[in-house]
């Protein structure tokens, strides 16, 4: 049997939190969600917001050109209800993050986005800061794009406040917003596109964008596009666009005059073919799943969970293939899987094909307990709820006693369970009230059920109970990080001279009160899980739970050779270097995708303090370079398969 949730699943496209206020657009008439969140009617439109590590993005702005806005969800959900005929999505808001249009055409069930919208970093691009009237001849470069500048004559008006930020921002021909094969001149596909921003910012007379031509001389002519920023559509703005340069390295010259999104496409006609695969949870077909290939995408599968991806470019080598819910949040919990192939038979690709979390979560216990008496003054609180909530609501609630709030210091034990460490002891024989805020949120975006969130207990009367005398740790603050960064453990009777580890290794105690440690995470701990152990002395600290730091790899560079004194301008697939070395930080043991596509990888080190310290990881190619390598970001994972904080576009050149 086909995997697929009850019809009474499907009511509600899901919920958006709109200047905190939980929207939902759903097709049926009824007032109520099964949330009990306050629900708009009319139609709406919803989809997928992803990044460049294909995870979901959130708090992202989100608007209808002219109609609803707001942001995006925890699970990256895009929820805007009474959104009427065809319109343009603004997705960013070119401060925080780059700016995207997706076209789309409203309806009156609610319209779901086809694919899902895979936003850029900022940090991946060139930027720098221009004047609203450039004094002289100015560029912008950087090695994290190679190869592209932005360039503005003497005299050229900037059309926004003075020393904007202007960036080129990389875009992976597998994130494309919108296909470009639509409006173009015959069947070419472009190798990247490069966003301007910020968003509609304007230059006269027009800036020169120098891009490299990373597709063959044999594939022209070539002609030069840019996505209209008020339909959201591609446009041609240049025939005929001629490569320009000597030697091995050319590139083209763009007149851009404002912000948005560029690309220059071959008008060769190229081959299509057709992908076929199945979508399948543990075995069993799932109905109700797309999937995309190259910016085409499947109809929604069937109850046999088979799809076709038709007119799917066979000149990259590879096919990355994404699958996920064609009704995200209403059908189906958000849910993205890549998989890539050399074959057009896919196989089965396997996914989770999860039921819509509409759980709310719960109070499940306190400390004290409700009803407590005779608590101790010195007492902490923690609260216990029924299910991870979001980890940026560490005020999930607040105590209140005979003179108000009580002030003190808030950790998270663990996912489920919040910490509170007043900074006096409590007044004796009196009535303390533990109130859960409203607000709390699991990692779907459900509200916390309100029906049970004030608990009171009673301390103890007489003189003030004595200090405890044993050392425990509560927990990490932040519960993720990487090398560098500052880690705070809040406990109790630390004594000095604590020594901590990340994984055996030691990291740098920073500050150390009775109360709180703060240490650096050392660089010579490699991307993954590791237990962070302490003692106080040489007396090992117990704790309530183990203490687990996740480690994220960061991406500094791509170089070319083994040295990072050459940078790689871009990567000639006839005449490759023999390695190219990513480096970073603790990125020791991290695997390395290029757009998708697995990358063999080994560590290259340093020593540091007599020890071997992987600052980097070195891919050894061949000649010629394989043919799956293609344009696009450079990630790294973690052994617990988390992906770096920061990425590199790489571009390939035929």
């Amino acid at each position: 049997m086909p995997v697929r949730p009850s019809a009474a699943l499907f009511s509600c496209v899901g919920a958006a939190l709109l200047g905190g206020l939980a929207l939902h657009g759903c097709s049926s008439s009824s007032s109520s969600s099964p949330s009990g969140a306050v629900r708009i009617e009319g139609p709406a439109v919803a989809g997928l917001l992803c990044d460049y590590t294909d995870s979901f993005a959130r708090d992202v702005p989100v608007t209808v050109r002219g109609q609803a806005g707001g942001k995006t969800q925890i699970d990256g959900r895009i929820v805007l209800p009474n959104v009427t005929g065809n319109s343009v999505l603004v997705v960013g808001d070119s401060r925080t993050t780059p700016t995207l249009l997706v076209p789309f055409t409203g309806d009156s069930a609610g319209s779901f986005l086809e694919r899902p919208v895979h936003l850029p970093s900022l940090e991946s691009g060139i930027a720098a800061n221009v004047a609203a009237t450039i004094a002289t001849v100015t560029t912008i470069s950087g090695d994290a794009l190679p190869g592209v500048s932005l360039s503005f004559a003497a005299g050229t008006q900037v059309s926004n406040t003075n020393n904007v930020e202007v960036r080129v921002v990389g875009v992976s021909p597998s994130r494309l917003p919108v296909p470009v094969k639509a409006n173009v001149q015959g069947t070419g596909e472009p190798r990247a596109a490069y966003l301007v921003e910020p968003h509609q910012v304007s230059f006269t007379p027009a800036a020169t964008l120098r891009i490299p031509m990373l597709e063959p001389a044999s594939a022209g002519p070539f002609d030069a596009y840019r996505v209209d920023t008020t339909t959201g559509t591609w446009t041609r703005f240049q025939d005929n666009v001629a490569p320009v340069g000597t030697g091995s390295i050319l590139s083209f010259e763009l007149s851009v005059n404002e912000g948005t999104l560029y690309a220059v496409v071959p008008r060769n006609t190229q081959t299509g073919v057709t992908l076929s695969g199945r979508i399948v949870a543990g075995g069993t077909p799932v109905e109700g799943y797309r999937a995309s290939c190259w910016n085409r995408v499947s109809d929604p599968t069937g109850p046999d969970g088979t799809f076709q991806i038709q007119g799917v470019p066979d000149s990259y080598g590879v096919f990355l293939v994404r699958a996920y819910p064609a009704k995200p949040g209403s059908e189906f919990q958000p849910e993205l899987v890549l998989s890539t192939s050399t074959s057009t038979a896919l196989g089965d690709i396997a996914v989770a094909a999860r039921p819509p979390d509409r759980i709310k979560p719960t109070v499940r216990s306190t400390s004290p307990a409700a009803g407590s008496t005779n608590v101790s003054r010195s007492t902490q609180v923690t609260v216990r709820f029924s299910e991870a909530i979001d980890s940026q609501q560490l005020n999930a609630f607040k105590l209140v006693g005979p003179k108000g709030e009580v002030a003190g210091a808030y950790s998270f034990d663990n996912p489920f369970t919040v910490r509170l460490r007043p900074q006096q002891r409590l007044d004796p024989s009196s009535d303390y009230q533990i109130v859960v805020e409203r607000s709390v949120q699991d990692e779907a975006g459900n509200l916390l059920d309100d029906a049970t969130i004030n608990f009171r207990f009673t301390t103890q009367g007489g003189t003030p109970d004595p200090d405890p005398t044993d050392t425990l740790a509560f927990g990490l603050s932040p519960l993720s990080g990487a090398r560098g960064d500052t880690i705070q453990i809040p406990g109790r009777n630390y004594t000095g001279g604590t020594t901590v580890t990340f994984g055996g290794k030691p990291g740098i105690v920073r500050n150390e009160t009775s109360a709180l440690i703060e240490v650096d995470v050392p660089g010579t701990t490699p991307a993954g899980d590791a237990t962070v152990s302490l003692s106080a002395g040489a007396t090992s600290v117990g704790s309530l739970q183990p203490l687990v730091l996740d480690l994220r790899a960061t991406v500094a560079t791509i170089y070319s050779g083994a040295s990072n004194e050459t940078p790689l301008v871009a990567l000639i697939r006839a005449q490759p270097p023999a390695q190219v070395v990513i480096d970073g930080q603790n990125m020791g043991g991290t695997s390395v995708t290029i757009d998708g596509v697995g990358i063999a990888a080994i560590d290259s080190t340093v020593q540091v303090g007599g020890e071997a310290v992987a600052t980097g990881r070195t891919i050894s190619l061949p000649i010629p370079a394989p043919a799956t390598l293609v344009s696009g970001p450079v990630v790294v994972r973690g052994s617990n398969g988390r992906p770096s904080k920061t990425y590199r576009f790489i571009q390939v050149k035929e």
